[in-house]
Parts: structure tokens; C-alpha cells; sequence
């Protein structure tokens, strides 16, 4: 099943900066994205000890490529690793407003997201 999921992308949406760029896999995406939420839910609790109020605002962008300005935000961000590789992140707390978060997940060396959280407007 899985095996069927798998299309050659067209040039113009290949990613040459990702490992097998050339390939991608169909996925669900509303489904990920739930859980992707999730994740940063529970780790914005287990840092900061507090839950995100339900109104907040996660918006979750998937292999993101970064700017150099970018880079230099999430590299000055502490790195944790769970499972040896299979899941590391980063993340940042804006100092002037606690709900305003930036999280940069990576799953299994090659999957990217990038969350960002915020007030409902």
C-alpha cells in the first residue's frame, strides 16, 4: 500500500537539497498536520509547563526551504534528540508573548516541519 503512495515529482517541484528529492510520498496531509499540531502541543506543555490556550493559532509548513536569516534563528535554538535520530527539534519562545512559538521538527533525518504559533487574530 505504502509502495503505491510513492510519485516522481516534476522537475520543477523536485528537491534536490532533500535526500530522495526526486521522489515524494502521497500522505494525508490534514491528517499530518493534526498530528504534527499535536506534537507541538505536548512539547510547548512539557517545556513551559503550561498548555497553549485552545484559540491559538498553529500554522505547519513541510520541508520549508530556509533563508540564511532563517538558519541563523534556528541554529542559535538548543537541539533535542528522542530515539537516537528518529526525531530531533528545535524550538524558540517569543520574549514579549509566550503563545508566539517557533518548533523545527525533523523525523527520521529527512522529514521537516516547521510550526509556527500565534494569537487567533
Amino acid at each position: 500500500m505504502l509502495a503505491d503512495k510513492i510519485v516522481s515529482l516534476p522537475r520543477t517541484a523536485r528537491r534536490p537539497d532533500l535526500p530522495g528529492g526526486e521522489k515524494a510520498l502521497l500522505f494525508e496531509k490534514d491528517r499530518i498536520n493534526r498530528i504534527v499540531r499535536k506534537v507541538v502541543l505536548g512539547l510547548y506543555w512539557h517545556h513551559e509547563k503550561r498548555r497553549l490556550p485552545p484559540a491559538t493559532e498553529l500554522e505547519v509548513f513541510k520541508d520549508v526551504p530556509l533563508d540564511e536569516e532563517l538558519r541563523q534563528i534556528l541554529g542559535s535554538m538548543t537541539p533535542r534528540f528522542i530515539g537516537n535520530g528518529a526525531f530531533h527539534y528545535r524550538y524558540g519562545v517569543a520574549m514579549d508573548d509566550a503563545e508566539r512559538t517557533l518548533w523545527l521538527l525533523q523525523f527520521y533525518e529527512k522529514t521537516q516541519f516547521m510550526v509556527a504559533t500565534n494569537r487567533p487574530r
